[in-house]
């Protein structure tokens, strides 16, 4: 089994604030046979996303855990936004609704 570290972070920068911090996921791959990982590059998926792989997709069958946040893995980590958003006194559904 091999695993990918996925590390993402998070600066807010204004005149009077500065934010920024760091989130790290790591991601466990299942052993793939090279008939799989051929099959898998001849989809062109691994081709057009970041790091090649998707947690929802036609390589999610190979991921075989995740330790710490997926959405840092599928694309800007959710709670570090929340975290950053309270740390300007503001509430996540002041923002988003």
């Amino acid at each position: 089994m091999a695993a990918t570290f996925i590390e993402s972070g998070l600066p807010i920068l204004n005149f009077m604030v500065e934010i920024s911090d760091v989130v790290s996921t790591r991601v466990h791959f299942a052993t793939m046979s090279d008939e799989e990982i051929e099959g898998y590059v001849a989809t062109g998926e691994p081709l057009n996303v970041a790091g090649g792989f998707t947690l929802d997709s036609l390589s999610a069958p190979f991921i075989a855990g995740i330790e710490g946040d997926p959405s840092n893995v599928i694309g800007l980590s959710l709670p570090l936004l929340r975290n950053a958003i309270n740390s300007l006194g503001y509430t996540w559904f002041e923002l988003t609704t």
